[in-house]
């Protein structure tokens, strides 16, 4: 993760393992890391079924007594690169998994001339090159109990932010949704990371911008970005000068990411702007944007041009130019100011 200190952003290693704590104000008593979301209202008559749910992820399938049944064979990729095989409840997989259930029982289960009948003792068998064993294991607990528990190995902060988002692009992949508690649950670490100063770093970044734009997980790590970028293009009130925004190269090179930051700082400074200079990039002379005036521009871009420029006003690719620009005078507005 990204560490940002009095306005400087530089890279850390995460030196606090035990990262929940009862005082942390973004988390709940019983909602943490540590422990299932909802615990609360999740807790069930069954001691069997509330004890799955308090299992890391890496000891789940060791310890559940798997459905009866059809049972498949899933082929990820474990830590060192080998190939690891699973083998797993069929209905686990497909009932709530329209890729699974597209690739074990073919494209409809109306069209028994289509729909493949295994037999019960010749596992099905599907590799998932791309899927690595940690990921695939929080799929599977979800899938069983609607929440995962981070293995006890994995106490970096950074580890886990990539394991989230590891995991909200494997659901996305097998068509897996219900995912609000798990979106919670991410807001809420992303809102105690931002705290401690921690913020997605490039690696982070690439694996949410896969996401669909619409994607909650995505719009969530975006979302984490805009303080740090924020404090980059203000006056520094230390002797190293401009604080750069750690992702600063990748928003040149990811026309997504400038997109989606410039959306969501925009939404995050609407109104709340005083009077500050900017260097307008036409003239390269400083202009003062004074708090209710009116910008003429805005005014003259709409009106001529109608609905056809205001739709293209919000595509991704003007949008990330437009940030692009934003960023290079708002930078230059500062380096004057010294």
């Amino acid at each position: 993760m990204g560490i940002m200190d009095n306005e400087v952003f530089h890279f850390e290693e995460d030196d606090d393992d035990d990262y929940q704590t009862s005082n942390d104000e973004y988390s709940d008593e019983n909602e943490n890391e540590n422990e299932p979301w909802a615990t609360r209202s999740r807790r069930s008559t069954n001691p069997e079924e509330q004890a799955s749910r308090e299992i890391p992820a890496d000891q789940f399938l060791s310890k559940i007594n798997l459905l009866p049944g059809l049972t498949v064979k899933i082929v990820v990729n474990s830590m060192n690169g080998s190939k690891q095989t699973l083998i797993l409840p069929k209905s686990l997989l497909c009932t709530r998994s329209p890729f699974f259930q597209l690739a074990f029982n073919g494209p409809s289960t109306e069209c028994p001339s289509t729909s493949p009948s295994p037999s019960p003792s010749q596992p099905q068998e599907l590799h998932l090159p791309e899927t690595s064993l940690a990921e695939f294991e929080l799929v599977i607990q979800f899938l069983s109990t609607d929440t995962f528990i981070f293995p006890h190995s994995i106490t970096d902060s950074s580890e886990k932010l990539t394991l989230y988002l590891l995991f909200f692009k494997c659901c996305h992949q097998f068509s897996i949704v219900s995912l609000s508690p798990l979106i919670h649950r991410f807001r809420n670490f992303l809102r105690w990371c931002s705290a401690r100063g921690e913020f997605p770093n490039r690696s982070h970044m690439q694996l949410a911008i896969s996401l669909p734009a619409s994607h909650e997980a995505r719009k969530l790590a975006v979302a984490a970005c805009v303080k740090p970028y924020a404090c980059s293009i203000t006056k520094s009130s230390t002797c190293y000068g401009r604080a750069l925004f750690h992702l600063e190269k990748y928003v040149e090179e990811e026309t997504q990411f400038a997109a989606d930051l410039f959306r969501a700082y925009t939404k995050a400074v609407r109104g709340a702007l005083g009077t500050h200079k900017i260097v307008d990039p036409l003239t390269g002379m400083d202009y003062t944007v004074s708090t209710g005036v009116a910008c003429s521009a805005v005014i003259w871009i709409k009106r001529p041009f109608g609905a056809a420029l205001e739709e293209y006003v919000s595509s991704t690719a003007l949008a990330a130019s437009v940030f692009c620009l934003y960023n290079g005078f708002a930078s230059a507005a500062y380096q004057k100011s010294l």
